[in-house]
């Protein structure tokens, strides 16, 4: 039993010890490959993909900064195209109260002016009656 745990460790072992030695093979391929990525003559090339990305970040970011504001702007005036419809509601709201009123003011007045003329016109016969009434005594 012994040797069967030996034998079965020194498999695990090698096993282990390959899969070691192929991660570490990877990493000496992927630095072999960094080392030929970073070949003197793609140094400049480098540089200049580094200068255009710096550009086109300049020539971007005011652009983002722009699209900001027009979103802020554009926000600001739906929030007063909506406080200013709301407002509108109001006053239709408002004028339809305001012709009701109208409406019944007249309604009153004329009221009014009907029961100062029955009022001008008792006046003017009782003011009849009494004259009629005095020349009638005397």
């Amino acid at each position: 039993m012994q040797a069967t745990d030996k034998k079965r460790n020194t498999l695990e072992g090698s096993k282990l010890e390959g899969r070691v030695h192929r991660k570490s093979r990877n990493k000496v391929d992927m630095r072999s490959e960094l080392d030929e990525a970073l070949d003197p003559s793609i140094i400049p090339k480098l540089e200049e993909q580094e200068q255009l990305f710096q550009e086109l970040f300049a020539i971007t970011e005011p652009f983002k900064t722009n699209i900001k504001k027009l979103f802020d702007e554009r926000i600001r005036l739906e929030l007063d195209i909506k406080v200013k419809t709301l407002y509108k509601i109001i006053l239709i709201k408002e004028l339809s109260i305001a012709s009701e009123f109208d409406a019944q003011e007249k309604g009153i007045n004329e009221r009014l002016r009907a029961q100062k003329a029955e009022c001008a016109d008792a006046k003017d016969k009782v003011t009849l009656y009494y004259i009629s009434l005095t020349n009638m005594i005397l």
